[in-house]
């Protein structure tokens, strides 16, 4: 295992990271690969028995979407959860009791696949529709013209999703909210959009008023879904995660801070 696999290991990630930058992930591909395997290995079995499957459906995109969170999806991660937590602890107690030592490798891969199914339970439970896709630096700014007098306020979009979006006025302690709606123009350095929106409150957050909007119309939705989705994410290159476990921890962080 030292000789063989460690060094292919850090090689691999390596020339992944010289290659691709932040844009792949070994791990993370590991983790699609999980969510995936429970509900594929069924109809791959049956295609390759020469056993055809219903044709493919396409998804109503104009469907309203929730939080599709059913226990037929939970069940065979949670299975295999507790298969694996099971055999972690009975290979602990047999190292314990002066077990084989390549009993390691065994722990090892117990508890990466340990982490890897507490990710895939975490993906299955779902997030919030409403959830907005988190900006860590201002990549959106925005301009609003106030209904009436037409003044313009400036600003930037702390958060954003196809619901709602929360924005940060420039030298605005609070904007005026009611139930009018308001147009308000998107930009990156990709691209453009305007939203059709209404006001639904604000809040202070770390010293900051942030307002938050309710997106009623996309003239063209399209654009919208490449700003919103398509943006340049680069600058996360720093948030990079070699290995799994910091990366479960800034999930769970993640969703105690939806709640």
């Amino acid at each position: 295992m030292l000789c063989f696999w460690v060094p292919y290991l850090i090689m691999q990630y390596v020339f992944e990271f010289a290659m691709t930058g932040s844009r792949r992930s070994s791990p993370w591909t590991n983790i699609y690969e999980t969510v995936l395997c429970p509900f594929l290995a069924g109809p791959v079995l049956l295609e390759i028995l020469g056993i055809s499957l219903k044709t493919f459906k396409v998804t109503d995109k104009d469907k309203e979407r929730g939080t599709h969170f059913s226990w037929r999806y939970m069940l065979p991660f949670l299975v295999l959860t507790l298969l694996d937590a099971a055999g972690l602890l009975a290979a602990l107690l047999d190292l314990f009791h002066g077990g084989s030592s390549g009993g390691v490798v065994t722990l090892f891969w117990l508890g990466y696949n340990f982490i890897l199914l507490c990710i895939c339970l975490l993906f299955v439970l779902g997030r919030k529709n409403e959830t907005k896709v988190g900006l860590r630096k201002s990549v959106i700014s925005c301009e609003l013209s106030l209904p009436g007098d037409g003044e313009v306020l400036k600003g930037v979009v702390v958060g954003l999703s196809e619901q709602e979006m929360d924005v940060v006025f420039h030298g605005a302690s609070a904007f005026p909210c009611d139930s009018t709606p308001c147009q308000i123009r998107l930009e990156t350095d990709t691209g453009m959009t305007v939203v059709t929106a209404v006001c639904t409150g604000s809040q202070k957050q770390k010293g900051l008023t942030v307002t938050r909007f309710a997106i009623l119309e996309f003239p063209d939705l399209n654009q919208f879904l490449s700003l919103l989705y398509d943006r340049d994410l680069a600058y996360e290159s720093r948030q990079r995660q070699l290995f799994l476990s910091p990366a479960l921890l800034q999930i769970l962080k993640q969703r105690f801070q939806d709640r």
